[in-house]
């Protein structure tokens, strides 16, 4: 049952995600602060993890999962969000995503195998 709904938040998250690039090609409103918003978070991840900070095992792949869906509703608040300059939105989004990156990490504990 819970395999099921990581599956959907997954797929949901994609949806998202997909739906908000088409959005920004479309617009030519891709900027550098979203594909930044692509990928550091999840280089920040990898590079705490790597660091040997705090021992992770197996289990805690979990965790960039979670970064991955929250990173897709942060791209999808960006596009779809109507307050502030698109710059704005995308400084927000990425300064966001690396927040939460980190929460993560720190946050979460290391979960048995």
């Amino acid at each position: 049952m819970v395999a099921v709904a990581v599956i959907a938040a997954l797929l949901i998250s994609l949806a998202i995600a997909a739906a908000s690039v088409v959005q920004l090609v479309r617009g030519s409103a891709f900027l550098s602060y979203d594909i930044a918003l692509l990928t550091t978070p999840f280089l920040l991840w990898v590079g705490l993890s790597l660091s040997g900070l705090r021992t992770k095992s197996l289990a805690n792949l979990v965790e960039p999962m979670a970064v991955f869906v929250f990173v897709c509703l942060l791209l999808g608040v960006r596009v779809f969000g109507r307050q502030g300059t698109p710059q704005q939105r995308s400084r927000w989004a990425l300064a966001s995503g690396l927040v939460v990156a980190l929460l993560a990490y720190v946050l979460v504990p290391v979960l048995p195998e």
